[in-house]
This record gives structure tokens, C-alpha cells and sequence, in this order.
């Protein structure tokens, strides 16, 4: 009978709750995925070596940003208006911003991959005295395309109310190809440098994205004819979103390019190995806003306030017991951890133990940019971004040359506390005056 009673209640709060059990659904699949691509990551440096980890590391992280510029904020704005639209059973305005989106990124992704391939180690070399190899430019110059790609169709498939589908497609299926074919290159010895493993990371990406659309289409196929949505507004809205999503991922590729100009390409290997330990814990964060994300879109379409404050609650306590088992080992056992890698990692422990800090600030914080953003609060957002970069860059230029990959954690760190402090006390008052 207790049995019974509990399986019966957990029903019932899952029946009230909705985003609750979705929420968990997704954080399992994308633990999955974040499972694999740390053991990508695993793979890479402990059989590759600091160099090589340190050299994808920038590939990544470059064609990272350089696909967030062509974006420009569109997968964000693509994926408010789907989720309020396909809420409120307008299923053309879906259909036609998902296509509007698309067409301009696509168009802007090209053109930027163009002007990285052309300038970018030039660029890169003039800003702060480092560069990629040739090669490696060019890699991450032909890697913006299917990112870009990648991008618009997840958020076209989770508009439409494929979450969990999506959140499939973005990562582990792309990494569980990753890892078996890498895994083949070393099982067989065949010589592989950061060159051939970026290849294979955005080569999988692309064929995730192809899958997205797939399903994306097959969900929209009974929606109405697509409304047609002017390039200009969509522009105007999209350069803050942009900007806000770019800062953030700013703080990563600085932060990296910052160590690498005043130490080595191996200490960026270090750094970048603490730094994909504790991603494993922002994955909580991040799963969560996929998932709240169009929640809040929905809610604040129709002016449920309370619905929002009631579905950010409970996301950071969900967070904050999934993500407590790491958060332990990388504060009391950071050697241990990062001795799984190899012994040259090790010298990182105390980066280690910083960054996980920062991410412990980010769990209790909550799905705090994303509730900005969900709810058109674009202009606050920009201004909050604008902020933290300034920030940052203070950090970078005082804490990195005097602290190497210390002062590279702590930069991290505080820019990530600054950032949710702010986020906290604008997004009470946005709520409290709704």
C-alpha cells in the first residue's frame, strides 16, 4: 500500500507539473550526451596529449562564436515566437519565423565563414598576440556553416514542442559517433592531430542538424500556411539577443585566448580540461533553460506570472540536488579528478576548485538570462552583457598575466557571479511589477 500511495502521489505531482518530469527527461538525455563528449574530451587529452586539447580547444571555441555572430540572436527570437505561437495555435507564425530565421543566418553564415577564413588568424594575431595554425583557421571557418545550421534546427524542433527530441539531436548522438570513430583512430594508432579530431567534431554536428530538420518537418507538416515576417524588425530584435548570447560565449574564447597569448598552448590545455569537468555541472543550467525556456515564453504569452516564479523555483532545486555529487569531488577531490586525465593535469586542482565555485553560483541562480529573455527583455539583457564584458575584461588584462591559470578560474568565476548578481535583482523586479 505505501508502495501504491507513493507511486500514485508522484503521479499526481507529475500530472500538476508537467515541466518537472520533462525537465528530468531531458537532464537525463543530455547527461548522456555530456557524458560522451567528456569522454571525448577524456579521449582527446589523455591519449592526445595538453597541445592537442589546447589547440581544438581554440578551433571550437572560435567557430563557436564566429556561428553565434552569424546567428545573431535569431535562434533565440526563432524560438520565443514558435513557443508562444504553437501555445496560442498560430502554427503559421511558427512555420513562417522558423523559415525567416533560417534564410538570413544561412545567408550570414556563409559570409562570416568567409571573412574567418580570410582574416581570422591575421585578426586573432593583431588583438592578442596568438593565432591558429592555418589549417585550424580554416577548419573553424568551415565548421560555421553546419553549427549555424545546427542551431536553427534544434530550436525550430524544440519551438515546436520536441523537446526531448531535440535535446537527442543536440549532442549525444552526434557525440556517440564522435567517440566510436575517435576510439577507432586510437584503437588502430592512427596518428590524428587537433585538425583531424575538429573534423570529426563538426562532421557529426552536421549530420545531427540534418536529422533535426528531419523531425522538424515531419512535426509541421499539418501546420498552416507560414506568415511571412520582415527581414528589418526580425534584425532589430535579434543584434541585442545576439549580443547577449555572444558575451557570454566571449567569455570563454577570451578567457582562452587570453592564457594562451601569456603562458602556453599546453596551459590552455590544462585550463580547458578543468573547465569541461565543470561544464558537466553548467549542463544542469543549461538543460534546464532548454527546457524552462519555452515554458516561460508560453506562460509570460499569456501573462501567467505566477506560473513563471512557480517553474524557476522548482528548476534550481532540481538543480541544485543533480548537480551536488560533482560539485563535491571537484571541490574536496579536484587531484583525483583531474589525475583521470593524466598526471600533466594535475598542476590545474586549483582551477579546478574555483570554476566549480563559479558553477555553483550559476545553479543558484537559476534559468535567471533565460527568464530575461523569454519575457522581451532584450534591452535589459544587453545592458547586463555590456557590464559583464567590461568586467571581464579588467579580469583578463589584471588577474591572467599576474595569475596564469589561476587568475584565467578566478576571471571565470567572478564574471559568472557578477553576472547572476545582476540578473537576480532585474528579473525581481520584472516580476514583481507583471
Amino acid at each position: 500500500m505505501p508502495v501504491r500511495q507513493s507511486l500514485a502521489r508522484a503521479r499526481a505531482y507529475a500530472s500538476a507539473n508537467p515541466n518537472v518530469p520533462e525537465a528530468v527527461a531531458a537532464f537525463a538525455i543530455k547527461l548522456i550526451g555530456a557524458g560522451l563528449s567528456f569522454g571525448f574530451s577524456f579521449m582527446v587529452a589523455r591519449f592526445l596529449g595538453a597541445a592537442v586539447t589546447g589547440r581544438f580547444a581554440l578551433t571550437l571555441t572560435t567557430a563557436t562564436v564566429a556561428s553565434t555572430v552569424a546567428l545573431f540572436g535569431l535562434d533565440y527570437l526563432l524560438l520565443r515566437t514558435m513557443a508562444g505561437s504553437v501555445r496560442a495555435g498560430d502554427t503559421g507564425s511558427a512555420r513562417g519565423i522558423s523559415r525567416a530565421a533560417t534564410r538570413i543566418a544561412m545567408a550570414a553564415a556563409i559570409l562570416v565563414g568567409l571573412l574567418l577564413g580570410l582574416g581570422g588568424d591575421a585578426l586573432l594575431n593583431r588583438l592578442l598576440h596568438i593565432g591558429l595554425a592555418q589549417d585550424l583557421v580554416l577548419v573553424a571557418a568551415v565548421a560555421v556553416l553546419p553549427v549555424t545550421f545546427n542551431r536553427l534546427a534544434i530550436s525550430s524542433l524544440r519551438g515546436s514542442g520536441r523537446v526531448l527530441a531535440a535535446q537527442l539531436l543536440d549532442g549525444p548522438l552526434a557525440m556517440l559517433m564522435s567517440v566510436a570513430i575517435l576510439g577507432g583512430f586510437l584503437i588502430s594508432r592512427t596518428p590524428i592531430a587537433a585538425t583531424g579530431v575538429s573534423l570529426l567534431y563538426f562532421g557529426m554536428a552536421a549530420l545531427s542538424s540534418l536529422a533535426a530538420w528531419w523531425l522538424y518537418a515531419r512535426a509541421a507538416r499539418g501546420w498552416g500556411t507560414p506568415t511571412p515576417f520582415a527581414t528589418g524588425p526580425l534584425l532589430h530584435q535579434g543584434w541585442k539577443i545576439s549580443f547577449i548570447v555572444l558575451s557570454r560565449m566571449l567569455l570563454d574564447w577570451i578567457v582562452l585566448l587570453s592564457l594562451g597569448a601569456y603562458e602556453s598552448v599546453t596551459e590552455v590545455g590544462h585550463f580547458r580540461t578543468a573547465w569541461q569537468i565543470t561544464s558537466l555541472i553548467a549542463l544542469v543550467v543549461t538543460t534546464f533553460d532548454t527546457v524552462t525556456g519555452p515554458r516561460v515564453a508560453a506562460a509570460w504569452a499569456v501573462g501567467r506570472v505566477d506560473e513563471i516564479r512557480k517553474i524557476t523555483r522548482q528548476a534550481i532545486m532540481t538543480m541544485l540536488v543533480l548537480s551536488s555529487p560533482l560539485l563535491v569531488l571537484t571541490l574536496i577531490f579536484p587531484e583525483f579528478v583531474l589525475g583521470l586525465f593524466g598526471a600533466e593535469f594535475v598542476v590545474a586542482a586549483p582551477a579546478l576548485r574555483i570554476l566549480a565555485l563559479g558553477q555553483l553560483c550559476n545553479v543558484l541562480a537559476g534559468s535567471l538570462g533565460s527568464v530575461l529573455l523569454m519575457t522581451g527583455e532584450e534591452k535589459w539583457s544587453a545592458r547586463l552583457s555590456l557590464a559583464g564584458l567590461i568586467v571581464m575584461a579588467v579580469l583578463c588584462v589584471t588577474l591572467i598575466p599576474a595569475y596564469g591559470i589561476i587568475g584565467a578560474a578566478l576571471t571565470t568565476s567572478l564574471t559568472i557571479l557578477f553576472r547572476n548578481a545582476i540578473y537576480y535583482v532585474v528579473v525581481q523586479r520584472k516580476l514583481g511589477s507583471a
